[in-house]
């Protein structure tokens, strides 16, 4: 996975319903292979106060360019590109388990 497509699409969330989205997509931690602290920040303050932290603080924490963005569009997009991207993950992991097998 691309490091910076996983920390954009994480700081695009905007609401604990953009966060629900991942996992109704079956996105989780695991799919963040480089960016699971950000992934775990973002759950425990929804967790913990209901809602995701400011775009700023996640920068300025996480050391995010300032050209991430928060837009509804941009966060659909980049949701849209990412699971693509698990889903041609897992199917590639199925073949490789499924290569060596009988023919």
């Amino acid at each position: 996975m691309s490091i910076e497509l996983e920390a954009r699409l994480l700081a695009a969330i905007r609401t604990p319903t953009d966060f629900e989205r991942l996992a109704q997509l079956s996105i989780t931690e695991a799919d963040f292979p480089n960016s699971k602290p950000l992934y775990h920040y973002i759950r425990q303050m929804i967790e913990q106060y209901g809602k995701v932290p400011r775009l700023v603080d996640l920068r300025d924490t996480f050391n995010l360019p300032a050209s991430v963005k928060r837009d509804p569009t941009e966060f659909n997009y980049l949701l849209e590109e990412y699971r693509r991207t698990v889903v041609a993950k897992n199917l590639q992991e199925i073949i490789d388990k499924t290569a060596g097998g009988p023919r």
